[in-house]
This record gives structure tokens, C-alpha cells and sequence, in this order.
């Protein structure tokens, strides 16, 4: 069984969307046996940078164009149209999937020459990021604006051509539902998580001691954590305002920044905070380290239905996170399972009465285990490889 992906989101280079896209597909491949192959619209920069295998169970076509040509990107487009009906003809694919706005017209068109193949829509996020993060110059500003006018209305005009819908979370299923009038489809409701495995607590805690012993923490230091991007949504700066008014109350504290952009962290660099950049392949082992885990976010309709990729690595790692309750689902799951704290409007009061409290490393982890479970890859696709196959319910 085989599944078509068309679309123009970042599958080409390491990102949080080819690590969703990609390991939902292995996923799907090796608990469901459905394969996916991939035709990919997207800039020609992405070839100056390094590049990751989409896996050897899937096949990938790639349409490149230069983004300020606009000839380039219309030739490009027209051979990925080409392509996607003649891979359809062939009958190998009963459902194609379609990620990202700029594929999104191309459901009219399967609907019409292929009306017995199921379209599913990929949604990772709310549009309104172009409005509620806009930039600093006013060029940059009524670009996103012309941009998100461009892409709400073509979002609206072909999203009821949908059979059912991947979204990452509860609140962006809600939120389809209200602002399309989205009603008799159906919802896949997918979060970049983890392929299903046991926590492995000797595992955890060796390299606990093995990266706390590499940044110098001793055993009575409290170490925070930020593992991320740098994107205005992710509070860098908040973050590190908060933990400096921690550090007036709570003694022995240390900030661990990890980022791929380590230049534009060291301005932070201090005795009591530590910056480095990782590979991705080790930060998984490296945040165990730390206690706590910061993930705070603003309240903005980007934040609310969104699930940050980072989120279900700080619960593999053990660390309590410290959220904001502006991540719908996140903050219902840190509650649920309580394995963090939800502060309100950055408030450093909450936070310090919960740090001064005593913990004991992996204390939780049971509930962190009923977590991994409920959102892993593998039962979370179970509805939707059922979608995919035609079994009946």
C-alpha cells in the first residue's frame, strides 16, 4: 500500500517539519506497511544546505525553483501538477496526501480527474504566524501581511475538498473546524512524537551523569534547559529574563541554551549560563542533564494550536517543564500527567515556589511513560492508517 505526499514544506533539510513528516512515514511504513512516496515543491536554496535522506522506504521527486523568478516558480509547478496526475493515473495511489499552501489547489484538481481518491490535508499550523509575527521593517511587514490575505483565502477556497485532515493538535482541530465550517470529516490528530518504546531509566541516567559531568554541573546544582530555535515565538529573551530572577532567589542555578545559532547566543554567555550548539542526533541524550525545561510562549492564535517538536523531547529526557498555558494542548498534558508547571504571564513568584521544592530525578516517571504512549506514532496513526487502507470501522 502506498501513499502520494505532495508537498512544498522543508523535507529536504534537518527541520521540525521533515522530522514529523518523516518519521510519521516511517511510522506508517513499519507498523502499517504504507509507504509513501514524496514530490516536493520548493526553493532551490535548499540545496546550499546540508541535506537529510527522506528514508529508503519512500522514493522522493523534487521540483526546484528560484523563489525570485517568478517564471521558474510557475514552470516548476506545472511539472509537479503534470506529475502528480500522471502518478495517479497509474491507480497505485488510493489517497494522496497534500502538505503545505502552496500545493493546496492541486486538491481541485485531483477532485475532478480522480474523484475515488481520498485527499488528506496536512495543517501543522495557523496561518496568522505571518500577522502575529510580522518582523521589524515595514517592507518585511506588508510582505506577510499581501502573504497571509494570499494564502488565508486560498487556505478557505480549497480545504473542503479534504476528506480528512492531519493536524498536530486538539486546539488546531478545533480551530479548522471553526473558521472553515469543517464538519462530517475527518481528523487525524498527530503530534511530532516519538516512535512507541520503553523509557529506559539506566539509559536516562547515564547520560544524565555523562553531559552534567561535560558542562561542570555537581550533583546540588539545579540546571534549566532551552533547546530550540531562535524565532520570536520561542521566547529566548523572556526565558532568560526569567531565569536571572530566579537565580535572586534560588541559589546554585545554571541556564543550558542549546541552539544550531550559537553566535547569536553568546551575548547571553555568563558564569551561570552555559551556550553550545549540538548536532540533532545528540540532543536528545544532552537534555537529560538538566531539571527543568523552559518552553514558555505568548498568547497569540500561532502558540494556542500549536505542539512544539521540543515539547515531547524534554518529557523523554526527564526534566520538568516550565510552560506558559498559552500551548492549548501542552499545558492540558503537563497538568493531566504533572510533570511540570504552568506559569502564568512569566511570573517568576510561581515559578521560584515551585523550583524550591524537592524532586528526585525520573520521580514521575510513570506518568511520563502513560504520555509517550498516548501521543506515540504508532497509536496516534491508527485511525488514520484505517483511513488510508479502507478498513472498516
Amino acid at each position: 500500500m502506498k501513499i502520494l505526499f505532495v508537498t512544498n514544506r522543508n523535507v529536504i533539510n534537518t527541520c521540525g517539519e521533515l522530522r514529523l513528516i518523516k518519521n510519521r512515514a516511517v511510522s506508517l511504513n513499519s507498523t502499517y506497511k504504507i509507504k509513501t512516496d514524496f514530490l516536493v515543491y520548493r526553493n532551490d536554496t535548499c540545496k546550499e544546505k546540508k541535506q537529510e535522506e527522506i528514508g529508503e522506504f519512500s522514493s522522493m521527486q523534487q521540483f526546484l525553483f528560484n523563489k525570485k523568478n517568478l517564471f521558474s516558480m510557475q514552470k516548476q509547478f506545472g511539472l509537479l501538477k503534470k506529475e502528480t496526475i500522471e502518478k495517479l493515473k497509474t491507480l497505485n495511489y488510493k489517497v494522496v496526501v497534500l502538505s503545505g499552501n502552496l500545493v493546496l489547489k492541486l486538491a481541485k484538481i485531483i477532485r475532478r480527474k480522480f474523484p475515488m481518491v481520498k485527499i488528506i490535508m496536512d495543517v501543522h499550523g495557523a496561518i496568522e504566524e505571518l500577522v502575529e509575527f510580522q518582523g521589524k521593517g515595514l517592507a518585511q511587514k506588508c510582505f506577510k501581511r499581501v502573504a497571509y490575505l494570499y494564502l488565508k483565502k486560498q487556505e478557505k477556497k480549497y480545504i473542503r475538498y479534504a476528506d480528512a485532515y492531519f493536524v498536530v493538535s486538539k486546539a488546531l482541530k478545533e480551530y479548522l473546524i471553526k473558521e472553515y465550517g469543517i464538519k462530517n470529516k475527518e481528523f487525524f490528530v498527530v503530534p511530532c512524537a516519538q516512535g512507541k518504546s520503553a523509557l529506559d531509566i539506566v539509559e536516562k541516567q547515564n547520560n544524565r551523569e555523562k553531559y552534567r559531568s561535560k558542562y561542570g554541573i555537581d550533583e546540588n546544582q539545579k540546571l534549566f534547559v532551552y533547546s530550540g530555535g531562535l524565532s520570536p515565538w520561542q521566547c529566548i529573551e523572556e526565558t532568560v529574563d526569567l531565569f536571572k530572577k530566579i537565580t535572586k532567589e534560588v541559589e546554585n542555578c545554571k541556564l543550558l541554551l542549546l541552539s544550531g545559532n550559537k553566535s547569536t547566543l553568546e551575548k547571553y554567555s555568563a558564569e551561570d549560563i552555559i551556550v553550545d550548539s549540538l548536532p540533532y542526533s545528540l540532543v536528545n541524550e544532552t537534555i537529560c542533564a538538566g531539571d527543568y525545561a523552559f518552553m514558555l510562549r505568548q498568547d497569540f492564535i500561532t502558540n494556542n494550536v500549536a505542539y512544539p517538536n521540543k515539547f515531547i523531547e524534554y518529557v523523554a529526557s526527564g526534566m520538568k517543564v516550565i510552560a506558559t498555558p498559552f500551548v492549548n494542548d501542552v499545558a492540558e498534558q503537563i497538568r493531566q500527567y504533572e510533570i511540570g508547571v504552568i506559569i502564568n504571564e512569566f511570573s517568576d513568584k510561581e515559578l521560584i515556589e515551585y523550583v524550591k521544592k524537592p524532586t528526585c530525578y525520573m520521580d514521575d516517571i510513570i506518568n511520563r511513560r502513560d504520555l509517550l504512549d498516548e501521543v506515540c506514532f504508532e497509536n496516534r496513526l491508527k485511525k488514520a492508517s484505517e483511513f488510508i487502507i479502507g478498513k472498516e470501522k
